[in-house]
């Protein structure tokens, strides 16, 4: 089981792995050449996956995704076929974590006083 304070509010259950593994097994049984899939390409599922909640790229630099790629990627079709969700739960918390710090540097900066005469921009 996932654990920690990145994990809180979080708990991979059986349900979950074998909803995964049930899911892999669809995708292999029900492909029109009726054979195996090629192997999954994990750089894609990382990369689609980190895409999926952060479409607009506020939250994720490159590097984490390049770092969640070289974690992961490789292993992404073992960890789906067994059921493993311990990949999503770590790229979800990061996520988490990069919003709650992005979230609380904005608070942050409006609890301040404006200056409209300077010309500045926040990237």
């Amino acid at each position: 089981m996932l654990q920690g304070p990145a994990y809180a509010g979080f708990e991979q259950t059986k349900e979950m792995a074998d909803q995964t593994r049930w899911v892999m097994n669809t995708i292999n049984s029900r492909h029109y050449l009726h054979g195996k899939m090629e192997k999954l390409n994990g750089t894609e599922i990382v990369e689609a996956f980190t895409e999926s909640f952060d479409y607009a790229r506020m939250y994720f630099l490159r590097s984490e995704v390049d770092d969640f790629v070289f974690r992961f990627g490789d292993a992404m079709e073992d960890f789906l076929q067994k059921g493993n969700l311990y990949a999503a739960f770590e790229i979800y918390a990061a996520y988490q974590a990069n919003v709650q710090e992005r979230t609380d540097w904005a608070y942050q900066r409006l609890a301040q006083d404006f200056d409209f005469s300077r010309n500045e921009s926040f990237t």
